[in-house]
């Protein structure tokens, strides 16, 4: 895909959720829905076929600071098994906790994306709530814990 692609998709969402002004979101690529920042990016140079999605969960708590980030890289060995292509990070700009994650242009349609900016968004004013500590292990046995099985829930 392309460029051409990433914009006509970004026109047909800002259509449907109906954005007053989508230049702004044609030109910057940041949504907000429910209160939490998204960007959304082409970068043609790394792979026309994607779009890079940006989700802000915002800071990380000064005093849990490192069981925070903790958290987030046992979130990262789960989400790594999934189709998606989601990753934790620490954005360099703002130091807020970023989901990170590729899709492909091919099968994407503003419809599904509304529904996973939707998604997106729930997740991450939960975890500006809780910041995952209160997603304990369903059993010693399963080994599995309840974030792991939010993110398979939801089809991420």
């Amino acid at each position: 895909m392309s460029k051409e692609r990433f914009i006509k998709l970004l026109e047909e969402f800002c259509a449907l959720t109906k954005i007053d002004k989508p230049g702004f979101v044609l030109q910057d690529g940041i949504v907000t829905v429910n209160g939490v920042t998204f960007s959304l990016r082409h970068e043609e140079e790394a792979d026309a076929d994607l779009l890079f999605l940006y989700t802000d969960f915002g800071k990380l708590p000064a005093k849990q600071e490192l069981e925070v980030c903790k958290a987030l890289m046992e979130a990262n060995l789960f989400l790594f098994a999934t189709k998606q292509q989601f990753s934790f990070a620490i954005s360099p700009n703002t130091k807020n906790a970023t989901l990170a994650c590729r899709i492909s242009l091919k099968d994407l349609t503003s419809e599904r994306l509304r529904t996973l900016l939707i998604d997106l968004s729930a997740k991450a004013r939960a975890w500006r709530i809780n910041h995952f500590f209160d997603l304990k292990p369903k059993s010693p046995q399963s080994g599995k814990s309840a974030l792991h099985a939010l993110y398979v829930k939801a089809g991420a």
